[in-house]
């Protein structure tokens, strides 16, 4: 069993090779570790104390490498888990770090007052966000990004009032439709 203390999981993913496997908490901290054994091989913490704690992960791409941590006071921090093998002395091994791709900054998304749903999508220049809050405002924001490039003020961004229960929100491949369904199969569609 890996310590956690208060913490609670967010997310557990384990790399491509199945000898490593990440894991981060509530707390921020970020532990990598060894599939055989479950020996912490790198472990990282995100500074939250004025943020908050990380309440949900969305995967940004097919692996789970990238990806968004939702922070409770309505920010978000993108963050990256990355591997590369080394040789040291003969012996191969796997190094685990973290990337922040869009700065170690958290964004805030200043229109809603509490994230409970969060979809996520980059199509080349363009990243598209869309975050739901209790009272069912959906706040759509795009965001012109180049690699390794901090996130500015959004392009373009949208406050809509959603009707009915939102259980799942799904930006197509390009970022051109979000999709919101609920339980029941509904689906509406915006462009």
């Amino acid at each position: 069993e890996l310590p956690a203390g208060d913490a609670v999981d967010r997310y557990l993913v384990m790399e491509e090779g199945g000898e490593l496997a990440a894991r981060i908490l509530s707390s921020g901290d970020i532990q990598f570790f060894n599939l055989a054994d479950g020996r912490i091989v790198h472990q990282e913490a995100i500074d939250l104390p004025e943020y908050g704690s990380v309440i949900d992960v969305v995967k940004l791409d097919r692996e789970g490498r990238q990806l968004a941590l939702v922070l409770d006071n309505t920010r978000v921090l993108f963050l990256e888990l990355k591997y590369r093998v080394n040789f040291h002395e003969g012996k191969r091994e796997l190094i685990a770090s973290v990337n922040y791709p869009y700065g170690e900054e958290p964004l805030a998304l200043k229109l809603i007052d509490h994230v409970t749903r969060l979809a996520i999508q980059r199509s080349g220049d363009k990243l598209v966000l869309a975050a739901l809050d209790s009272d069912g405002e959906l706040l759509l924001q795009s965001y012109d990004v180049e690699d390794d490039e901090e996130l500015s003020e959004p392009a373009s961004e949208a406050l809509i009032i959603t009707e009915g229960v939102v259980d799942f929100m799904l930006f197509d491949t390009n970022a051109d439709w979000l999709y919101l369904a609920d339980h029941s199969g509904a689906v509406v569609q915006y462009n």
